[in-house]
């Protein structure tokens, strides 16, 4: 046997592992033991070889262990146990390293929960070991590791690497199978080369002789077959084999070389590979390929720009008059918002309307195009595309669309002029007449969904069954009109529920600047029996978001209990923002919309309503604190992975909403296992507990805590993980459980005092 050879050396192994090499290097020396017991049998009579003839003439060559010499093993096969013990054991100690790496403090130290090394045969074994809990305190990621290294996965790679690998994994399977079953022996020796010679006293000959595959030799091996007259005196024989040993597992070589030391080695390569795969996968080891996950720097979105008025008096002379400093302009197509500001006048330009889509008609295009808008800034699943109903033979569509944000909801008609003319009252007209007949048409089909509950389908395809009657609606006329006049009459008095009537680049605006569905439908309800015209709709926005702006904070409605309410604490912004809601960063932002899309797009075991509830929920966080909360966690999310290992570091954010019975939690975690879900479980359900105690009781029903947690990934995948808690109304816990709760996390010790932890 050759010298093996040694695994990674000391200078380059993590202390947090120690055991686990420890572990490897008693099995590299046991190889070497192995290697000196064996030298030390060679050339001794340990091997004998038997041939006999049966009645009917059929000889057989056998090679066999002397029942004398036998005793000479038992060194060998007591160094092979210890090399297969410390084999195995320090595979399970370098998944016990990486628990505690990841998840020290929310896991006992004593590593009872496994045993041994998960090995399994089947996928249903794996998976039912990962049921039972036992993994829980490592991330997804070094699950995958784990099962990479089971003897079922198959390895996308060619098949000369992969074979070779699939061989050793299974070895190292049924190596562990025999020692937790006690198999005996450990050893057993590979019988090959075989060129058998026999012969008998003449005058009888021997014929037929057969050299038989080589095979494995534990208690004897035959050799050959022969032919013999029955009763030939005089058999003698030699084997002329070679003996090597191997271990007592399949698989069996596939040729002489494949012997103990070439077992041992690929043995030895494999589990130093998972040490060192664990280690990389906490941080120990530097990795393979470089991270990907960056933190995005703000930039400016220079929506706003100083606009020079000196040449412009009437522009001048408009904002004079105007008690709130607005002005709107227009130069051709441009429709421009000019405000007063302490330091200036500034300005903005409002798009025009979001281009349609030629291969259409007109007006399927501009009503595609409007839940489009919907769908692209808010989120696709509050959008719901038009339905229908049977009435007699014919199946009628109800409505354009609908956008329904819990309970509140807004019945959409889409009028689109094909030819306009250059004829301001003919245009005027036209508008005014389409945009009643479009109020009533969204009257009829409030009316319609208010009969029963109907199916809808939203823009994602996905059927939610809406309960009309349960919904507050408002109907919004959005008219499609290049050319679109002034001073456009375009309500009436018998229309039975209130409506908007809005230009399309006005309902562009609206959700391009407020980037939350919710907002736009409190909006909308909130000018419902305001007449506005259409055209006047921006310029009404800022009178109303200046308002806001300019009203001192009132906090005297806010439903926050007193025992909560730290004024340090309290913050107040205005319902309408002036600047875009992606103004200040657009980065955080999209970062809090792709929260929004990683909870819709996710797996869902309930019902779909109640992920859209759900969303509505976090959709209610004040437009002005989207872009906060989303830089926060993205600068969460960089900080993650920059601690200590075997620390768990956890950063929250938690808003308790003064106008409504809603708390929304964000925290982000460094770590992403079974436990530090629990953990965040907890975190949330003893939160929610805290708040609705401080609430008078007849509130408690209808309270809600939401709660996401992001948490790095480490596959690439994608950057992060998800990770989403609901809670609603009391939920009675037994008094252990919150005292073990409140251990976890109202513990002062836990609570870190570094500067940048939060």
């Amino acid at each position: 046997m050759a010298d093996i050879e040694r695994p990674a050396p000391a200078e380059l192994r993590s202390g947090e592992f120690g055991s686990a090499w420890s572990l490897l290097d008693a099995a590299t020396n046991a190889v070497r033991e192995m290697a000196g017991e064996w030298n030390d049998l060679v050339g001794s009579e340990l091997f004998r070889s038997n041939v006999y003839i049966d009645d009917d003439g059929i000889g057989y060559l056998d090679v066999l262990i002397d029942e004398y010499e036998g005793y000479r093993l038992e060194p060998l096969e007591e160094v092979a146990g210890r090399f297969a013990d410390a084999l195995l054991g320090c595979a399970r100690e370098a998944v016990l390293a990486t628990e505690q790496c990841v998840s020290r403090p929310l896991r006992s130290p004593g590593g009872e929960h496994l045993p041994r090394f998960p090995l399994f045969g089947t996928v249903s074994e794996f998976v039912g070991f990962l049921d039972s809990g036992a993994l829980s305190g490592l991330r997804p990621d070094q699950i995958q590791l784990i099962e990479q290294f089971q003897p079922f996965y198959r390895w996308h790679v060619a098949d000369d690497v992969r074979q070779p690998v699939q061989a050793v994994v299974r070895r190292l399977f049924n190596l562990a199978t025999a020692r937790e079953g006690n198999a005996r022996p450990v050893i057993a020796f590979w019988a090959h080369s075989a060129s058998p010679m026999v012969e008998v006293d003449p005058p009888a000959v021997v014929s037929d002789l057969q050299c038989l595959p080589d095979g494995v030799l534990v208690d004897w091996h035959r050799v050959a077959t022969f032919r013999a007259p029955p009763g030939a005196a005089g058999v003698r024989a030699n084997p002329d084999i070679a003996f090597d040993p191997i271990l007592n597992v399949e698989p069996w070589p596939e040729d002489p070389d494949d012997n103990i030391d070439v077992q041992c080695r690929g043995l030895l390569r494999m589990v130093e590979e998972l040490i060192c795969a664990l280690e990389r996968s906490v941080g120990l080891r530097a990795p393979l390929t470089e991270g990907h996950f960056h933190l995005v720097p703000i930039e400016d979105d220079p929506v706003w720009a100083r606009v020079d008025i000196c040449e412009a008096p009437d522009i001048e002379a408009g904002l004079r008059s105007s008690e709130l400093g607005l002005a709107t302009y227009r130069a051709g197509d441009d429709f421009i918002m000019l405000v007063q500001r302490p330091d200036g006048v500034y300005g903005r330009i409002v798009p025009v309307a979001e281009p349609l889509d030629q291969s259409l008609q007109r007006g399927t295009a501009a009503e595609n195009a409007s839940r489009d808008s919907a769908s692209y800034w808010g989120l696709s699943d509050f959008v719901f595309r038009p339905g229908t109903v049977q009435r007699g033979s014919a199946t009628r569509e109800v409505g354009d669309g609908t956008i329904v944000c819990g309970d509140r909801g807004l019945a959409v008609q889409v009028k689109a002029r094909t030819e306009a003319t250059d004829q301001p009252e003919r245009e005027r007209a036209w508008i005014s007449k389409n945009a009643k007949e479009g109020a009533r048409q969204a009257s009829g089909s409030v009316r319609t969904v208010r009969r029963h509950p109907m199916p809808h389908v939203n823009a994602r395809g996905r059927s939610i069954i809406i309960n009309g009657n349960a919904i507050e609606w408002v109907g919004v006329v959005i008219i499609d009109h290049d050319t679109p006049p002034d001073d456009v009459s375009a309500y009436e008095q018998c229309v039975r529920i209130p409506y908007v009537v809005v230009l399309r680049r006005e309902w562009d605006f609206l959700f391009n600047h407020l980037r939350s569905t919710t907002a736009v439908v409190d909006y909308l309800h909130r000018i419902a029996t305001d007449q506005i015209a259409p055209g006047e709709h921006v310029a009404n926005y800022y009178e109303l978001a200046l308002a806001d702006e300019q009203s001192s904070p009132d906090v005297s409605g806010s439903r926050i209990p007193a025992s909560l309410g730290d004024p340090a604490l309290r913050t107040s912004h205005p319902v309408l923002p002036i600047e875009p809601a992606s103004a200040a960063d657009e980065y955080g932002a999209r970062m809090y919309r792709q929260i929004l899309e990683d909870i819709a797009l996710s797996p869902w075991d309930r019902e779909e309503s109640d992920r859209v509830n759900v969303l509505q929920l976090l959709d209610k966080l004040p437009v002005a604190e989207r872009a906060v909360m989303g830089r926060r966690l993205l600068t969460h999310m960089s900080r993650a992975p920059h601690v200590e290992i075997g620390t768990a570091r956890w950063d929250f954010r938690r808003y308790l909403l003064g106008n409504a019975d809603l708390h929304l939690g964000y925290a982000v975690c460094n770590q992403f296992t079974d436990l530090h879900k629990e953990a965040f479980r907890q975190w949330v359900l003893l939160r929610h507990t805290e708040w609705i105690t401080a609430l008078e009781p007849d509130r408690r029903r209808l309270s809600t805590t939401v709660a996401v947690m992001l948490t790095p990934r480490h596959d690439h995948v994608r950057p992060w993980d998800t990770t989403l808690y609901a809670m609603f109304g009391e939920i009675p816990l037994d008094p252990e459980e919150l005292a073990a709760m409140q251990r976890l996390w109202n513990n002062p010790q836990n609570m870190a005092d570094r500067p940048d932890l939060e």
